[in-house]
């Protein structure tokens, strides 16, 4: 059992404390300004905490990222001779105070940056995206958004989309890749509660846009409705 109950307003912010610690921590919170006001703070971060939500990153900052790692050094951490004795009480008591403060720094950063988080590895989807030679580019249209990854290497196009709307089951989204002013299809790709997250292959081009129709399930040689979304390369 801790001595220093000055310490454990945030484990008890969290839920954090045994039978034993939050009784005794309960008792000495009547006679402690201090800690009445920290706890008041720390619950109050906790409560904001539970409303905040995620947002999966630009995949351009994904391919950004994956691009350099090649040209970084791998250097390990040699390890101690001797492992320190820790005591694991306060330990534990730290580490939820440190969890807490973390946290809470996330959420402040998480309100004007982009968090980069990992998307399902060692799918076909995160190859494209992580490929050395990936080119990724984002599509204009009047709602939701598209951003394109393209591969020249590997031939295929990664698309993700979010917000858009939901077709019906006798259309698709229709990607081409416009070069010299012909449209050449580069896939067919179709939403899932408004979001888009595929790949297709692609032939060997060297295009100067993208566009994005509306077109029939099984597919145009040409478009056959107006470019909704679009950018140039």
């Amino acid at each position: 059992m801790t001595t220093d109950l000055h310490q454990l307003s945030a484990a008890y912010a969290l839920d954090a404390l045994d039978a034993e610690e939050r009784n005794e921590f309960v008792e000495h919170l009547g006679s402690c300004p201090t800690c009445t006001a920290d706890l008041v703070d720390f619950v109050e971060v906790a409560g904001r905490l539970a409303q905040t939500s995620s947002a999966a990153p630009p995949m351009r900052l994904k391919a950004a990222v994956m691009s350099h790692l090649s040209g970084v050094e791998q250097v390990s951490t040699p390890e101690p001779d001797v492992a320190p004795v820790i005591d694991l009480g306060q330990r534990r008591r730290r580490s939820f105070s440190g969890a807490l403060a973390a946290a809470a720094a996330v959420a402040v950063l998480a309100v004007g940056a982009v968090v980069v988080v990992a998307t399902r590895g060692g799918s076909e989807f995160d190859e494209v995206v992580s490929a050395a030679d990936a080119q990724v580019v984002e599509l204009a249209g009047e709602t939701g958004t598209v951003e394109l990854v393209w591969s020249p290497g590997r031939d295929q196009v990664a698309l993700r989309g979010d917000d858009l709307a939901d077709l019906d089951p006798t259309l698709r989204y229709a990607l081409w890749a416009i070069a010299d002013g012909n449209s050449i299809p580069a896939g067919l790709f179709d939403t899932e509660d408004g979001s888009i997250r595929d790949v297709a292959d692609v032939a060997d081009f060297d295009p100067q846009a993208w566009g994005i129709t509306i077109e029939p399930a099984g597919g145009s040689d040409a478009p056959t409705s107006e470019i909704i979304y679009s950018a140039g390369i």
